[in-house]
């Protein structure tokens, strides 16, 4: 245990009902357990990833992370935490680290977002033709047990259409054909009309709101660096404005990581964005 520092950042563990394993939420005012995380989420339907790395935990600590299903990680400012993601506990690890400065037990947690259904759902089944397409996307997205939101108008088949096969890869076929975009988010299947944000209350980052830095521009839309932003996923949007490199515009969030750690001034959580410019905010 250490004196806090901010940002705070917070790893809640969970079993299959839910039901909590492990925090490292402080037990007394003013403590903290050190950890790293790493977490990028993007815009693809390949699941978001992050990776925890916790410091000299006992061997029951240790035991209850390693029998976890989920993951909730937070971070924030003040006392004020926000959720960087929902995440399956995909693996589990605890090495002794000799080369580090400090020397000790590390136990490393690698996640990912969906990471369970994503590659083991499936779906067999018939429609019609006509049949909605929202209600063919909410049959598959059954298969992976997840709540789908759809944020498109609705559209019909226009033909018969027969799947047969891992649930990701039938997702991918239909939004393909149809115009739309999936991924999961938080452990919510989230459709769109392709290249369309999530509508979300849409943060301005100015030099004096987070921003670090100079945005760096791309063939189409832009990379920055910031201060942590852990409500930000891929698929917001975000204004951004920097008269030192004449920014001033609403960028759809393509990629968005957040990596540091909590016991190190230099090494503080930071946002890291990779934008493409949109125009229709």
């Amino acid at each position: 245990m250490g004196r806090l520092i901010h940002p705070q950042l917070v790893a809640d563990f969970y079993d299959d009902d839910g039901q909590p394993t492990y925090s490292t939420r402080p037990v007394a005012e003013g403590e903290f357990i050190a950890l790293d995380i790493a977490v990028l989420h993007t815009d693809k339907s390949t699941p978001s990833v992050a990776k925890v790395t916790i410091y000299n935990l006992s061997s029951t600590s240790i035991s209850a992370i390693s029998q976890s299903k989920k993951c909730q990680l937070w971070g924030g400012y003040d006392g004020e935490l926000i959720t960087m993601g929902i995440f399956d506990v995909v693996e589990t690890q605890t090495i002794y680290n000799r080369a580090s400065s400090d020397p000790g037990w590390q136990t490393v947690v690698g996640l990912g977002d969906g990471e369970s259904p994503h590659g083991t759902a499936v779906t067999s089944k018939d429609y019609d033709s006509g049949t909605s397409i929202k209600s063919i996307l909410s049959d598959i997205g059954a298969s992976f047990g997840l709540v789908i939101s759809h944020v498109y108008d609705d559209i019909t088949s226009d033909a018969p259409m027969t799947f047969d096969g891992t649930s990701s890869k039938i997702m991918d076929d239909i939004c393909r054909q149809f115009g739309l975009q999936w991924s999961i988010t938080d452990d919510v299947i989230q459709v769109t009309n392709k290249d369309i944000p999530i509508q979300t209350r849409v943060p301005v980052l100015t030099d004096s709101t987070g921003l670090l830095g100079i945005p760096v521009s791309t063939q189409d839309g832009l990379k920055l660096e910031a201060l942590l932003f852990p409500s930000l996923r891929a698929r917001h949007l975000v204004k951004v404005q920097s008269e030192t490199a004449g920014v001033d515009g609403f960028y759809r969030i393509k990629t968005v990581s957040f990596q540091g750690n909590n016991y190190s001034s230099g090494q503080s959580p930071k946002t890291r964005i990779e934008g493409v410019s949109y125009d229709d905010a």
